[in-house]
């Protein structure tokens, strides 16, 4: 607060405390008409409540694919946010009011989830706490349709072979075939690799007709 001027019997001082209680105490210098005297008071400065957000980002998000989800706390608040297991059970901390989640997988399935983020509040915050959210959809589908005989001999038998992208997800299904509008055929997929699944890989069915 520091040493202030008197000017018409007052002296004003002007401060930023913390928040908390405080014991203040301002001492008189006197002058050539009068002594030197002091007074105290006790003063509390109460905690802020403090707007808080959460976010996730892409969102959507496709399956097994990667994201991040951000949390905010005005005032370039300090402290640490907790995040909940669907968000992967981190404590993070904030920078300038901000933090951010390490890179996340979309393990669930697809399907919209929420959940509570928890900041853990500072000397001068109350804790506060947001709802994020995500929204995990199905991985895109690519097929690519191949033969082994092109062109073929009549009578010859085809086999027709699918490639399926998706994204990193194990396909399931069945995968069907038309010639010039009519169906000639299905079978269910057929997973023959796994391999670099994180987070694009391709998995292969095939089928004959």
């Amino acid at each position: 607060w520091g040493t202030v001027a008197m000017s018409g019997g007052k002296a004003v001082g002007v401060g930023s405390p913390a928040s908390g209680s405080h014991s203040m105490v301002v001492t008189y210098s006197g002058d050539a008409n009068y002594t030197t005297a002091s007074a105290s008071t006790t003063y509390s400065e109460a905690l802020a409540s403090p707007t808080m957000t959460a976010s996730c980002s892409p969102n959507p998000v496709g399956y097994k694919s990667w994201y991040t989800c951000t949390a905010s706390v005005s005032g370039g608040a300090t402290g640490t946010v907790t995040w909940p297991a669907i968000f992967g059970s981190a404590t993070t901390t904030l920078t300038a009011g901000t933090t951010t989640t390490a890179g996340l997988q979309a393990l669930s399935a697809p399907g919209n989830y929420s959940g509570t983020a928890s900041y853990s509040g500072d000397g001068n915050n109350n804790a506060e706490t947001a709802t994020a959210a995500v929204t995990i959809s199905a991985s895109p589908t690519v097929t690519q349709l191949t033969s082994s005989l092109n062109p073929s001999a009549y009578g010859q038998t085809v086999t027709f072979s699918s490639l399926i992208h998706t994204g990193g997800a194990k396909p399931t299904g069945s995968v069907a075939i038309e010639d010039n509008g009519t169906s000639i055929g299905s079978a269910a997929t057929t997973l023959v690799s796994t391999t670099n699944e994180l987070p694009y890989s391709t998995s292969f069915g095939s089928w004959s007709g």
